[in-house]
Parts: C-alpha cells; structure tokens; sequence
C-alpha cells in the first residue's frame, strides 16, 4: 500500500517587518489508518520582527508549539529520521508567542490554546488558553541551557461524562516544567529535554505526577550522511475517562 505527503509553504512580506507565514500539508493513501484524503492549514501567522538593535520578533496566528526542545525543531530537513518523543505530540496552537534576546539569554513568552501533551496519554483537550514562558542563556556559541513552564487546562468536552456533577473540565489544570539542551561543537550535536509534570485528575484526591526525558545525539559524516539516535524514558501518568 501506497502513502503520500505534500508540504506546500508560502511566505510574504506586506510591510518593512510585517510578515506572513502559511504551511498547508496534504496527506493521504492506502496506507494510512484514516479514510480520504486529510488536508489542514498546519501553520498560519502573522510575523513583525523589529528592526535595528532590538532583538524582537512577535508572532500571532497557529503556530509551532513554542516550548519544549524537539516541536520547534520540526519538520526539519537536518533529521527527518526520528519522530516526535513519546511525552508530548509536535502540535500547532494558536495564540500570540513574543521572542526576544537580551545579552546572554534568549526568551520566548506566549499565550496559547493547546496542552504540551501527547494525545495517547491524555483525552483530547479543546480550546483553552494558558500562558507559557521559556528562558535560556547561551554562554557560548554552540552551548544552550533553557528552562520552560505552562499552566492551564489539558482536558475537553469529551471527558464531560467522567466529571462529577458540578464541576467543569476547565477546573482542572495540567503544570509542566522542564529543562532542554542544545550543544553542538564540529559535526557533532546533542539535544535534550527534561520535563515534570502534574495533573489535577477528576475524582481523584491526590495529584498525578509524571517525568519524561530523552537524549538525541547526532554526528554528520558527510554532508549528506548522519547518524541520529534518541534515548527516552516517560514516566508521565495515563489519564483517560
């Protein structure tokens, strides 16, 4: 059985430091557990980057998941290989997220609608915005050390059912903190992601506590061969109605 894939991207600048950002994936074949043909605007924004000194970029639409070390770094043409780690799902919320640098350490603050979850571990959430911040310095080129942290409801209106009466999905929160690593020095690189989590459970009194990480060191050969590898472990809790 046959599968295909088509990743269309277009770009365009309406004004000096307006810009925008449309990825649309097409996808679809035999081979695929869903029927038909699936096609979804994958990413969508608006972009203003500031210009002269100020190191500022702003972007407002559906967007790349902005924290956590391996959902802005894909789909990327330098590892195609590995998939997306087991503790959370490469998602695209919509909401605004603000990048910014300043001396040493780099930052990116955001409001978005979508858990940093994977949806095998947890019911499907809805639209619910929570904040979401992330901090890193690099102390010198080829070392980045960041530390991130979100809050907000990781539910939907599917577990309604599971709910006892007079409470709503939205009462009860998700927190996720964590760590993630960058270092690359000749053809070698390494990435890392830490997280720790806790989940305000329906019917349960105590809090659910999970931890997940992975190590995914890569060395480039030739410029057109690498080898890439992850080692993961998740620990994060299994909560279904």
């Amino acid at each position: 059985a046959g599968y295909g894939r088509l990743q269309l991207f277009a770009a365009a600048e309406f004004a000096p430091g307006f810009q925008g950002v449309a990825v649309y994936q097409v996808e679809g074949g035999k081979a695929s557990v869903e029927e038909g043909v699936q096609a979804a605007l994958q990413q969508g924004f608006l972009r203003y980057l500031a210009s002269g000194s100020v190191h500022l970029m702003v972007d407002a639409g559906r967007i790349v998941m902005p924290i956590g070390n391996f959902a802005r770094r894909y789909p990327s043409n330098v590892n195609p290989l590995i998939g997306a780690p087991t503790s959370y799902d490469v998602s695209y919320p919509e909401g605004v997220v603000v990048n910014g640098k300043v001396s040493l350490f780099d930052y990116r603050v955001a409001m978005i609608n979508r858990p940093l979850a994977n949806g095998d571990w947890v019911p499907v959430a809805d639209e619910a915005f929570r904040p979401a911040i992330e901090l890193g310095p690099t102390p010198f080129t080829g070392l980045r050390i960041g530390a991130y942290f979100t809050q907000g409801p990781y539910l939907g209106r599917s577990a309604s059912a599971a709910i006892p009466g007079g409470e709503s999905w939205r009462n009860f929160d998700q927190q996720v903190a964590g760590l993630d690593l960058e270092f690359s020095r000749g053809y070698f690189e390494l990435q890392g992601d830490l997280a720790f989590s806790t989940y305000d459970v329906p019917t349960r009194s105590d809090i659910a506590r999970g931890k997940a990480w992975f190590l995914e060191p890569k060395y480039t050969w030739t410029p057109r061969f690498f080898t890439a590898l992850r080692i993961e472990r998740n620990d994060y809790p299994y909560i279904q109605p």
